[in-house]
């Protein structure tokens, strides 16, 4: 899983885990998923009035900018892909994407 996308996700889908989750499985990149959603949310059926609603903020996420964000406020991040994520959290049906941090990433696992 590439971890831009999964950082997109966890960022913009924090409240719908769920379909983060299907959306990371189902795209390579966030060039992908931003070139090929709607064929994807049609081919499933998925409501219109939702792809709607997260269309604009998925093509307006600016993934430069979230890094730059982060650094200067001194946050880290570590996401399901990365060796260091938390094993019992992948666990969890629905596992956050990304854990957002400060200081020493060695006391999340």
């Amino acid at each position: 899983m590439d971890r831009n996308l999964l950082l997109a996700l966890q960022t913009l889908f924090y409240d719908r885990l769920g379909l983060a989750m299907d959306l990371a499985n189902a795209f390579d990149s966030l060039d992908q998923l931003r070139q090929d959603l709607t064929a994807y949310w049609h081919e499933r059926g998925l409501s219109p009035a939702l792809l709607g609603k997260i269309s604009p903020s998925l093509m307006a996420f600016n993934i430069d900018q979230e890094h730059t964000v982060l650094s200067q406020k001194g946050i880290h991040y570590i996401t399901l892909a990365d060796p260091g994520y938390p094993p019992l959290l992948k666990e969890l049906s629905d596992p956050p994407l990304a854990l957002f941090y400060q200081g020493n990433s060695a006391l999340l696992t």
